[in-house]
């Protein structure tokens, strides 16, 4: 592939990233392919996983296919070169991850580098592959930034082939910084383009920024509005990243894991303790990369079998989104309903049509209503507050409320609390209905929102194969 024959004569350099805590006599370590080391106690290891202790109650664990060795008993790291302070954000990475749909279908693969050269500059590249019925498209990208921690130079290039392997367009994009302006050459099949811009002192090159944020250590959540130039675009834009969340999330076996998230207009992307990627949103959950061994890439990418993360009500007149696969949907639904389950903070949310509430309803009644019908089947409803809000573009009604409930292990009692938005769509009723434990709610509170401000009532772009009005009409005015 183009990136990969950019990168041959690149050596890999070992990351400088030291172990959480220094590791104890006759302690553990294990050595990743990406050059990381963490060292501590191995508590548990099978053929594909093994876990580590870093520290009391700080306890990660790896897939066999991400280990290059397992030391145990040792007594000291590996040395590794030290890196210049305005680079002290790099980390080696070549990563592959297979792309998928709301739908859960794979539409293609996503191959992500990150070396130095023989210079000591940093490359970062990034090689998409996105396949359709009509053929496919390749987008390479690939950034150098130097010693310095200043944007050298950028490069894209962009090709589409149709299903007999013949170029149907292709574009190349070359842009480079020089005393404070950046000059773009652009060539494409209808000739060359070039033009020069004024880069200010600050501005980055997207993949660097997502490079930088990613070695962000977890902690306050932070939000930061980086001046970034988009070579593919040919433009700038000032975009707001926020880091430092830490989320709980299902692991690959079963338990819940903590990962660091970084949020991004375009969506979030999850890192575990040694930075890799666990999913990263490309257009929400719209779309989606999800990390995968370089030999499954191709069965991955024509595979169906991912989480969907929008589904419609049987009935086919609306449809629900769901943020992450932290939240499943619920099986064997009802007419006019759609409920979904968050897998590591017990909590559950439901989207519900109310036929029976006349149109003409002003909110406030319709509002009652829905919390008269909620009252019973949570015991004790407790009202905290209700306010006005805008969702779908109309105004819309909040609550917050608790209830009484049970822990769903050990059925003993436990409050919860949840929070309601009424609105009306059209001539109907809605209202999205999500609760957790008190002590887990505000893990939740921000999806249950996102979920409440996303239903839809006409499928676009994305789909989960939508029926009845969901499916989208044709120009000639059938249905898809």
């Amino acid at each position: 592939m183009i990136l990969a024959a950019l990168l041959a004569c690149c050596p890999l350099l070992c990351p400088q990233e030291p172990p959480p805590e220094a590791p104890p006599a006759h302690g553990d370590v294990i050595r990743l392919k990406l050059g990381t080391e963490f060292a501590g106690r191995i508590t548990s290891q099978t053929e594909d996983f093994v876990m580590i202790e870093l520290g009391p109650g700080n306890v990660v664990g790896f897939a066999m296919e991400q280990v290059d060795a397992i030391v145990r008993g040792a007594a000291a790291l590996r040395a590794v070169p030290e890196l210049p302070a305005p680079l002290a954000w790099f980390r080696a990475r070549d990563d592959w991850f297979v792309l998928h749909d709301a739908a859960g279908r794979g539409v293609g693969t996503l191959h992500e580098t990150a070396a130095r050269d023989e210079e000591g500059r940093v490359r970062l590249g990034e090689e998409w592959r996105f396949f359709a019925r009509e053929g496919r498209t390749d987008v390479t990208r690939l950034e150098i930034v130097g010693e310095d921690g200043v944007p050298v130079s950028s490069f894209v290039h962009e090709r589409s082939l149709d299903r007999d392997e013949r170029v149907r367009d292709e574009r190349i994009v070359r842009a480079v910084v020089a005393e404070r302006q950046i000059v773009v050459t652009a060539r494409s099949l209808r000739g060359e383009d070039r033009r020069s811009y004024d880069f200010g002192t600050g501005t980055r090159f997207p993949l660097e920024l997502r490079a930088v944020l990613r070695a962000r250590e977890a902690g306050a959540v932070l939000t930061e509005a980086h001046p970034v130039f988009d070579v593919l675009g040919e433009r700038f834009h000032s975009e707001p990243w926020s880091f430092g969340a830490l989320r709980r999330v299902p692991g690959s076996r079963g338990d819940a894991v903590r990962v660091r998230e970084i949020a991004t207009p375009q969506g979030r992307e999850w890192l575990d303790a040694a930075g890799a990627t666990l999913r990263r949103e490309i257009n929400g959950p719209a779309l989606v990369a999800v990390p995968c061994a370089e030999s499954d890439r191709q069965r991955l990418a024509q595979s169906d079998q991912f989480p969907p993360a929008l589904v419609s009500e049987p009935g086919g007149s609306f449809a629900m989104w769901l943020p992450s696969p932290a939240w499943a949907f619920e099986a064997g639904e009802t007419a006019g309903q759609l409920s979904a389950v968050h897998r590591t903070e017990d909590a559950a949310v439901s989207l519900v049509r109310f036929d029976h509430l006349d149109a003409a309803l002003a909110l406030p009644s319709a509002t009652d209503a829905v919390l008269r019908w909620l009252a019973l089947v949570q015991p004790g409803l407790q009202v905290i507050e209700r306010s006005s809000v805008a969702l779908r573009g109309v105004t819309a009604e909040r609550v917050r409320a608790r209830y009484d409930g049970r822990d769903p292990r050990t059925g003993a009692p436990l409050q919860h609390e949840s929070l309601v938005h009424v609105v009306r769509a059209g001539d109907r009723w809605f209202a999205a209905c999500g609760s957790a434990p008190r002590s887990l709610f505000a893990q939740v509170e921000d999806d249950l929102v996102w979920i409440a401000e996303r239903f839809e009532l006409a499928v676009e772009g994305f789909s989960a194969e939508p029926r009845g009005p969901l499916r989208r009409p044709t120009r000639a005015g059938g249905r898809r």
